[in-house]
């Protein structure tokens, strides 16, 4: 090989070594440094604590993102169990077993009382009409409806009562019977009239036995009616408990009964005549039948008339009393004079 061979390669050869050689400038020494400049640079604490920082930097986040992955799945999970939880809450008509049910009303239907869930129609309003008093009101659940009608007031009546001795007018209302207007109120001084007393064999009744419940020892006796045999007559019976007393009858003369069907009527009876076997029950239905008959006499003015018409008729105030006794039997009369 020549010279002139060789020189283009070595030429070649020295550029190639220049170009591997470092290329030093002035401010990369400071003073007091070494002269020999160094091939490699040895990296600082910054850089190595640097990298380090990004190392746990890195392992940080991918704990943080394995994590966070974990909580995600968590919340999805609890998310999904609210949303599982509160579907009967949010559809309750889709998981209730329907077991429960109110009765339909007038205004609504049967309904679930668990969801709600309604079945049928409403009952409706079972009209009542509207009363004197009341306004149309429901059977049912008590609604109103509209106003009362209102009283329709008829003619004066005379009304007596027997019991406590007194008389008024009054005015009853044509459409329900209800007394809505009273007037002349007074206390009945005589039960006679027009030859014939005034109060009813019913009246009498119901005043004889007010009038036993004041005699000593005689609260257990009362009085009643009944038909006689013949299915016409009427018949007073005096009781002592459930034992018969006495018994007697209302005649409208001297020997006829009055009828069933004048019982509530007045001016229907002339004469009340009793029969007992016994002296206590005879005396005490004197007493109470001289009180009954004649609303003027006190108890003592009774005794009075009642020792006094023993086997004597004695006459008071228009009625006359007898009191007869036969063979242990007794009879008592009280009768128009």
């Amino acid at each position: 090989m020549n010279d002139e061979m060789k020189e283009p390669d070595e030429e070649k050869a020295l550029n190639e070594s220049d170009e591997r050689k470092p290329d030093f400038k002035a401010e990369q020494f400071s003073d007091g440094a070494s002269d020999t400049p160094s091939s490699e640079i040895t990296p600082s604490n910054e850089d190595g604590g640097a990298r380090k920082n990004e190392e746990n930097d890195s392992l940080l986040t991918r704990a943080i993102h394995k994590l966070g992955n974990k909580k995600r799945a968590a919340i999805a999970a609890a998310v999904a169990v609210v949303i599982i939880f509160s579907l009967p809450m949010l559809f309750p008509q889709l998981f209730c077993s329907h077991k429960l049910w109110a009765n339909a009303t007038c205004t609504s239907p049967r309904v679930c009382k668990s969801c709600g869930k309604t079945e049928g129609e409403p009952l409706g309003h079972e009209w009542e009409e509207a009363t004197c008093t009341t306004p149309k009101t429901c059977q049912r659940c008590g609604e109103t409806k509209g106003e009362p009608l209102g009283h329709q007031p008829g003619s004066w009546t005379k009304e007596v009562d027997y019991v406590d001795a007194t008389s008024k007018e009054i005015r009853e209302c044509e459409r329900c019977g209800e007394v809505v207007d009273t007037r002349n109120e007074k206390e009945i001084t005589s039960f006679l009239g027009d030859g014939k007393f005034s109060i009813s064999p019913k009246g009498f009744i119901d005043r004889l036995n007010e009038e036993f419940s004041d005699i000593p020892n005689c609260s257990s006796m009362n009085a009643d009616y009944e038909l006689d045999d013949s299915g016409m007559g009427l018949e007073l019976q005096i009781k002592n408990g459930s034992k018969i007393a006495g018994i007697g009858g209302f005649f409208s003369d001297s020997s006829n009964p009055v009828l069933l069907s004048y019982l509530g009527s007045e001016n229907c009876f002339k004469n009340i005549v009793m029969y007992f076997e016994n002296s206590d029950y005879a005396a005490a239905t004197a007493l109470a039948t001289i009180q009954a008959i004649d609303p003027t006499l006190s108890f003592s003015d009774a005794k009075e008339v009642g020792a006094a018409c023993v086997d004597t008729p004695t006459v008071k105030n228009g009625i006359a009393y007898a009191i007869v006794a036969s063979n242990g039997e007794y009879w008592l009369s009280a009768r128009i004079e």
